[in-house]
């Protein structure tokens, strides 16, 4: 197919599908946010710049760099946090899995057989376009991996772990070899139905959006199509109601991005609405009874899941959007919103900022022999000249500064006030500020190491 490689083959489809060019040359973003199950202090960031994480709510945030996860290029990783704070990620290489608060990562390991790339025998070295916690049991997670074969066939799996990540098992069989997968989830009342969503690839030029749906956990698939979504409107899940397995939300991701809601399990849907501009947020309230959307044009949109009629309760430049217990989660834009990471107790009416771009302290704590120690260090000097940090220079130090036993942060940045931002006034809707010394664009030519060649 035109020369490519497999790798390269899903490269090149998944730029198209989601339309954005997903490489390091980006301004400074955060994607997607998610809360440790037993711990709500403990948050982790996927960015543009690789991953974050806070221990104390905010008060001081943490940077990992890409290598230091075993990843890089032009994918921004899908993550998760189990039950016992394991951190995982879904990257070109297979499931990244750090049980020591982000110092060191390893590949997830699990016997299979592959359909069409015969040097892939397990998880490891498979493309792994999606990872997802599983609502019902914080210690079980899925992963849902996507390899592009020849004549546009894909080897497309269902991954899981019952454990916080330790071992992993393939579920079921593949999906069908013409589907390209880009998220999938399990629903929280039934733990035997599993969605997938992603592209019936028809020819190299010619996709069509598709869910996955099984009702064994993977022992059969069947393919349902997605009304509306062609080459240049990807289907991503956004949630399976906490009530009925058969009610989930599909966000179509196109230049005017759609929001899509099924009742029976993926044989119909109903259009709900039609954004401005891209569809970035998506968050449904634990209950199932409301939910909040949002993009760069149309703010946070609010809604009941009773007549999903939506109203704009804020005019932030939404990136992503998490709904936790009772709290709303939304990233915004530094420059034009006044803060990066915001914290809601209004359902997303007002947000108070808990992180800014600048205040990031660094590499976290680490042993000196970890990955986080040896690996990020140059890339930190590139990243926090980028963003103009303003963390204190203890904080901004080596990141051998706390004990190898906790993995943790240290103790040396935030704790004087010097970059805090836990507890800090939102600022008014729509209102503006430009942080000194932002930069619109990563610095390129940062260090790259993958096990595969794209």
């Amino acid at each position: 197919m035109n020369g490519r490689s497999p790798k390269a083959l899903m490269v090149a489809l998944l730029v198209v599908g989601s339309q954005v060019a997903r490489a390091n040359g980006r301004f400074p973003d955060a994607q997607q946010l998610v809360v440790d199950p037993l711990d709500p202090n403990h948050i982790a960031v996927q960015s543009t710049y690789g991953f974050i994480q806070t221990w104390d709510h905010g008060a001081e945030w943490r940077w990992m760099c890409e290598d230091a996860a075993g990843y890089g290029g032009v994918i921004d990783p899908p993550i998760a946090v189990l039950q016992d704070g394991t951190l995982i990620a879904g990257v070109f290489d297979g499931v990244s899995v750090s049980t020591d608060k982000g110092c060191n990562f390893a590949f997830a390991q699990a016997a299979g057989q592959s359909t069409c790339q015969a040097n892939l025998t397990g998880l490891d070295g498979r493309y792994v376009v999606d990872v997802a916690r599983q609502a019902s049991d914080p210690a079980r997670a899925i992963a849902v991996s996507s390899n592009g074969c020849m004549n546009n066939l894909f080897d497309t799996r269902l991954w899981e772990t019952n454990d916080n990540a330790k071992t992993w098992a393939q579920a079921g069989v593949p999906m069908p070899q013409s589907f390209l997968a880009l998220t999938g989830d399990v629903a929280p009342t039934d733990p035997n139905t599993v969605y997938a969503s992603g592209f019936e690839v028809l020819s190299a030029t010619s996709y069509v959006g598709k869910i996955a749906r099984s009702k064994d956990r993977g022992a059969t698939w069947e393919l349902l199509e997605v009304p509306g979504s062609v080459n240049a409107s990807a289907p991503y899940i956004g949630a399976i109601d906490p009530n009925d397995a058969k009610t989930f939300y599909v966000r179509l991701r196109s230049n005017a991005g759609r929001l899509l809601v099924t009742h029976d399990g993926g044989d119909s849907f109903t259009d709900v609405y039609t954004a401005k501009g891209k569809l970035l947020g998506f968050a449904l309230s634990p209950d199932g009874k409301k939910l909040v959307i949002g993009g760069e044009d149309d703010g946070v949109l609010h809604a009941s899941t009773s007549d999903l009629v939506f109203t704009q309760v804020s005019t932030i430049h939404n990136r992503c959007l998490t709904w936790w217990q009772d709290k709303v989660y939304g990233c915004a834009s530094e420059a034009k919103d006044g803060f990066t990471i915001g914290e809601s107790l209004d359902e997303g009416k007002t947000f108070t900022a808990i992180h800014h771009l600048s205040c990031l302290a660094g590499p976290i704590g680490c042993d000196a022999a970890s990955a986080v120690s040896t690996l990020c260090k140059d890339p930190w000097v590139q990243v926090s000249e980028t963003i103009a940090t303003k963390t204190c220079a203890s904080a901004s130090s080596s990141a051998t500064t706390s004990s190898a036993a906790t993995g943790g942060p240290s103790d040396s940045g935030g704790a004087d006030g010097c970059c805090s931002v836990a507890g800090s006034a939102s600022r008014p809707l729509g209102g503006l500020a430009v942080g000194a010394g932002i930069t619109i664009a990563l610095l390129l030519g940062s260090r790259r190491r993958s096990r595969g060649a794209i």
